[in-house]
Parts: structure tokens; sequence; C-alpha cells
């Protein structure tokens, strides 16, 4: 064996046996392993093509946020025509309501005066019989006729 290395038989509890063997750490860590930079390319026409490319990533990300603007304003626009849906479903409604009331009342009061009407006539003929009467009684009393 090689300078301080240790070696130790181990068996596992399925019956196989194996060997390990142990050395003394290395005082050097090992060389790490560089990849080679990439050459850059520095060309008119390479940074033109990433010009065009820029602009165009920028250009596609203008359009996609446009695209949400517009469909959140159509959202809101759908949204608004609903409202104002809503909004003259519920005058049209109310709107009936308050003509179904006024001509109820409307009838009210004019079955009220109707009925008003009526009593005083009747009022006025007893007035008229009552006055009638009186008269016969203050002739009859006046003739001495009893009654």
């Amino acid at each position: 064996m090689e300078g301080n290395v240790e070696s130790k038989i181990c068996s596992s509890p399925g019956g196989c046996a194996f060997q390990i063997k142990l050395a003394e750490p290395k005082d050097t860590p090992p060389e790490k392993v560089t990849t080679p930079t990439k050459s850059r390319d520095f060309s008119i026409l390479s940074l033109e093509q990433k010009l065009t490319e820029a602009e165009q990533r920028r250009e596609n990300a203008i359009e996609g946020r446009m695209g949400c603007i517009e469909k959140q304003k159509e959202r809101q626009k759908f949204a608004q025509q609903k409202i104002q849906e809503y909004n003259e479903t519920f005058k049209h409604h109310a709107e009936e309501k308050l003509k179904g009331r006024l001509s109820s009342v409307e009838a009210n009061k004019e079955a009220l005066l109707q009925a008003r009407m009526e009593r005083n006539m009747e009022m006025e003929k007893h007035f008229e019989d009552v006055l009638k009467r009186a008269k016969e009684n203050k002739e009859n009393d006046e003739n001495g006729t009893p009654s």
C-alpha cells in the first residue's frame, strides 16, 4: 500500500463484503476546470443584428402590453354597458311603478270625490225634505190642522 492509506474490510447485513481504502487528504486542492471563454465577434453586422433583435423584442413587449390594455378597455366598456342596461331597466320599472301608483292615487281621489258628492247630494235632499216638512208643519199649524 502507498503512503498512509488505510484499508478496512466491511461486510453488509446482506452478506456482501467490500473493501474501503481511506487516504489522507491532499494539501493542494484539485485544479478547477474552466471552460474557454467565447470569442466575441464585434463586427458591425453582428451589432446591427443584435440591435434589430433587441428592437423587435421591445416592440413585441409593447404590443403585448397594448393588447392587455385593449382587453382591459373592452372589459370596462362591457361592464359600463351592463351597468347602463341595468340602470335603464331599473328606471323603466320605477317609472311603471310610479305611473301605477299615480293612477291608483288618482282613481282613489276621484272615488273619494264622487263619494263626497253623493253624500252632499243626500244631505241636500235630506235638508230639502226637512225644510219641506217644517214648512208643511208650519202651514198646518197656521191652518189649525194637527199633523
